[in-house]
Formats: structure tokens, C-alpha cells, sequence
């Protein structure tokens, strides 16, 4: 027998088991309950308005769309890699900064 007629008995085969086995439940499909689905949601739908607000995410036309990674995400705060602004004042382990008088 050819290699080519071994492979269609083969793929045969593997298509019946496919076939039968169609109905069982997938691993890791389990429904969710319906609470952590609105959840979910609600955060999926928060984070997708907040990448729009902030260009992080564009939209080009009708089916296309543009991620821009480098743009940091608003919940996020500062990135690690960019230095915090110089309007924001030092402050000590106490909270006070060097022009409020210390409390003690």
C-alpha cells in the first residue's frame, strides 16, 4: 500500500473518532455562572472605553482597529519605566512633604 492510501485510511479513521467524540464537553468549557459573566462583562466593556478614551486602542474604519501598547493604559497609573512628574512632592515614611509641618 502507498503512502498516500495509508493516510486516507488513517484520516478516515481520525475523522470517525472526531465525529463521535463531537458531543462530549470540551476541557475547560464549562459555562460560567451567570454573576462572574455580568462581571466580566462589565470590566471587559470599562476597559475597552477607557483604551478608546485614552488612544490606546483606535479604530481605522468599520473591521479594523489599532493597538498601541506604548500608550499607558489609565488604570494603570504611571508605568514603571517613565519617572513620575516633577510637580508631585517628596514625601517621608510620615506622609508629610517638605512644606507641611510635621505633626507629632
Amino acid at each position: 500500500m502507498t503512502r498516500y492510501e495509508e493516510h486516507i485510511k488513517r484520516r478516515a479513521a481520525f475523522r470517525r473518532r472526531l465525529l463521535r467524540a463531537r458531543d462530549r464537553r470540551l476541557p475547560g468549557r464549562r459555562p460560567r455562572d451567570p454573576a462572574s459573566e455580568r462581571v466580566l462583562s462589565r470590566l471587559m466593556v470599562a476597559r475597552y472605553r477607557r483604551w478608546l478614551a485614552s488612544g490606546r486602542l483606535e479604530r481605522l474604519g468599520p473591521r479594523r482597529w489599532r493597538f498601541n501598547p506604548h500608550i499607558p493604559d489609565l488604570a494603570q497609573g504611571v508605568p514603571a519605566d517613565q519617572p513620575a512628574d516633577d510637580n508631585e512632592s517628596p514625601t517621608d515614611d510620615t506622609g508629610a512633604t517638605p512644606e507641611s509641618p510635621r505633626l507629632e
